[in-house]
């Protein structure tokens, strides 16, 4: 079996692939992953790594800019990305049996298509259907919706460009918006539990369910009554986000650990005078951290709360982006949590509400540990074995037609 992965360049759109990229080459199988060099120590010697051809702008992530014209800015970095990938496809796809790629990205799908081959999507955000984009564009999409005058105005925008996008790229002839966010396959697996999805209902016979790593990969250890964790992902970082959530959590009698990125330095100087109490990462080992904390304030990516649910920790989920909004609100519903829904822009005493909730309720902790389907056991081995036979079925299905 000759497998070629892609992956979108940042690390909870990578990691699962990685597990299942060495899973697989254990079992025998040829494997190519096209991914973020940052992570190529986390590869097993013998796949072969490409690198991704999608470049964050990262001046756009500094300033965290989000307005009418960076999302469709977005979308356009995607299609221009997938035409380069596709002027080099002649070249990587003589051999390939399986293509599987991350939801996010999109030239992935559009490979396969092009190149005939079977083809399996790994969603590690929110999957959804054309018809649940269409309805619930507005809240997918909140970061961006809000910026204009009402819900029609929105869906204009997006219709407008799908059309110009359909012209300007021939490989665009059934392009939909929502397809730049949940990019499907032939088969699309899941990288979470099934109760954590908001469009579950909605969600057929060709979606797989079930994470790639292991339980022992953020085992809840020893919990820390004083220690509270906060981080961001690597995208929408924010100073003054971080500094308020550490301040609120330093006055709750917190000892923090933080995520502070490009931040690093600054924050460094910025909280000297509190020795130990703030403790301070660039790239923090975050499956350590939440091991031994009681309390983790993130931005709610999806991949941030499967580890928070298996270190059984409690989350206050603040969404920035994407389905991070849709992440915290199945949070709150399955009481694992609390979500605080005025975006990068917190209100102190809101977030010290939030803070005390978490303190003084042991529901959260109960509710994490008892929840037979979070501490459930990882699917690796079930989803290695599902792509070996989709895989096969393939390459007996291609060599009868001939």
């Amino acid at each position: 079996m000759n497998v070629k992965i892609y992956t979108f360049p940042f690390w909870g759109h990578t990691e699962q692939a990685i597990h299942i990229a060495n899973r697989l080459y254990e079992l025998g199988a040829d494997i190519s992953i096209d991914m973020n060099l940052e992570y190529v120590a986390d590869i097993t010697q013998g796949i072969v790594v490409t690198e991704c051809k999608y470049k964050i702008n990262r001046q756009m992530c500094k300033s965290n800019a989000v307005s009418k014209d960076s999302l469709v800015g977005y979308a356009e970095s995607i299609l221009q990305c997938t035409a380069s990938y596709i002027e080099d496809s002649d070249m990587t796809f003589s051999n390939v049996d399986l293509v599987i790629f991350d939801s996010f990205a999109f030239w992935g799908q559009v490979l396969a298509q092009i190149n005939n081959k079977k083809s399996v999507s790994l969603m590690t955000l929110q999957p959804f259907e054309e018809a649940d984009f269409t309805n619930k564009a507005e809240l997918l999409l909140k970061q961006y919706s809000d910026l204009f005058a009402n819900k029609r105005e929105f869906e204009r925008m997006m219709h407008i460009y799908e059309v110009n996008a359909r012209v300007r790229y021939n490989f665009c002839s059934e392009f939909r918006f929502g397809n730049l966010f949940c990019a499907k396959g032939c088969s699309n697996f899941v990288m979470f539990p099934r109760h954590m999805s908001y469009f579950n209902e909605s969600l057929g016979k060709q979606y797989i369910w079930g994470r790639a790593f292991s339980n022992d990969a953020v085992h809840p250890g020893l919990k820390d009554e004083c220690c509270a964790y906060v981080a961001f992902g690597s995208i929408l970082e924010s100073r003054e986000l971080l500094v308020e959530c550490i301040d609120v959590l330093l006055e709750s009698g917190y000892e923090v650990y933080a995520k502070a990125g490009r931040y690093f330095d600054e924050l460094c100087e910025y909280y000297a005078a509190t020795g130990n109490r703030v403790n301070l990462f660039k790239y923090a080992p975050q499956k350590e951290i939440l091991a031994k904390a009681t309390l983790f304030i993130t931005h709610g990516g999806m991949n941030s709360v499967m580890e928070a649910l298996i270190a059984q920790t409690p989350m206050i989920v603040i969404p920035l982006a994407n389905d991070e909004l849709i992440n915290g609100r199945m949070v709150v519903q399955n009481d694992y949590g609390l979500v605080y829904e005025g975006g990068a822009k917190v209100e102190k005493c809101i977030l010290s509400d939030l803070v005390l909730e978490i303190q003084t309720n042991g529901m959260y902790r109960r509710r994490l540990k008892e929840d037979a389907i979070v501490n459930s056991e990882c699917a690796l081995e079930r989803i290695c074995a599902e792509l070996e036979r989709i895989s096969f079925t393939w390459i007996t299905k291609k060599s009868t037609e001939y």
